[in-house]
């Protein structure tokens, strides 16, 4: 049986559009991260690019829809609700120095992924990102590829990276310098 859902055109436009915005927006947030972290750690720039050559071939808001409660406070429906991940991602009682650029921290005895679910990049439960498979996809590929045919260094050695970032939808890098060289 098939079933087909039409929507007025307004919503179809408002609906691709939300997601193309929330994907390439995150998207390219995280990928700007990730040079950063890769410039600020040469030696795991180069684990990254031996793990992709060893292996490979080759918190968005939301309404809430109904009245909940949480923590005994009463959330009425319509509210917008977003949830607080750095303060999960950089949770002491979770993490062994969280500050700390470690993604060794996820990784077991074997190098294999170890699966947590104190690691929300993408939310939990019914209000998960809907774009969370595509986003993967495209960060590995990105990423990927990136780190394949390219080395990134600090654009000047004494230069100096601020990871605080300033916070909006995303949390995004601050203006930095970087020199990328062919492989």
């Amino acid at each position: 049986m098939c079933y087909i859902f039409v929507l007025p055109d307004a919503n179809l436009y408002r609906s691709i559009i939300d997601l193309f915005a929330a994907g390439t927006d995150t998207t390219a947030t995280t990928l700007d991260w990730a040079l950063m972290f890769m410039i600020a750690y040469p030696g795991m720039q180069d684990k990254c690019r031996k793990e992709i050559e060893d292996v490979i071939p080759l918190g968005v808001p939301h309404m809430l829809a109904k009245d909940i409660k949480i923590n005994g406070y009463a959330v009425p429906k319509g509210t917008m609700l977003l949830s607080n991940q750095q303060a999960i991602h950089f949770n002491k009682s979770y993490w062994d120095e969280p500050a700390k650029f470690n993604p060794e921290r996820f990784l077991d005895a074997d190098g294999n992924i170890k699966k947590t679910d104190k690691l929300i990049p993408f939310s939990v439960g019914p209000r998960i990102c809907l774009g969370e498979s595509l986003a993967r996809m495209e960060l590995f590929l990105f990423f990927a590829n990136l780190i394949q045919r390219f080395t990134f260094t600090k654009a000047e050695e004494d230069d100096i990276l601020d990871f605080n970032g300033v916070l909006g939808v995303t949390l995004r890098t601050k203006p930095y310098k970087l020199r990328v060289k062919v492989n």
